[in-house]
């Protein structure tokens, strides 16, 4: 319950609902309706594992990570032409558009040569 108001600032709106539960009264507009419950999860399993592993509060810093890797567009999810453009858009306005927070690419670059071998042309 302690890292409650860090949540909240990410844009959940989550109160607590007993000793060991919490009550979910609304979500930030990026994460997917039918990855809600399982992100939710995740990142407060992520942040309790963080904080029992150093015993002491998770830093904030691995919240926002959670948090943005759970609600994160996935391999194999179908996006709209409209929603193509404005993720590649969001994504070039990032301090390092290149990598996610684990380290792993998030862009790539291609010369003439690599298509050709791609394309067997």
């Amino acid at each position: 319950m302690q890292r409650l108001k860090e949540f909240q600032e990410l844009g959940f709106l989550i109160e607590p609902f007993g000793p060991e539960t919490v009550l979910v009264r609304g979500v930030p507009a990026g994460i997917r309706q039918d990855r809600l419950e399982p992100a939710l999860r995740d990142m407060l399993e992520d942040v309790v594992e963080l904080t029992v592993e150093k015993k002491m509060l998770a830093p904030r810093e691995a919240v926002v990570t959670s948090a943005a890797c759970k609600a994160a567009v996935k391999a194999g999810d179908r996006l709209t032409e409209p929603e193509m453009r404005a993720l590649i858009e969001q994504l070039v306005q990032c301090d390092n558009p290149y990598v996610c927070p684990h380290g792993r690419p998030a862009m790539v670059r291609l010369d003439h040569t690599s298509l050709e071998k791609i394309f067997q042309r």
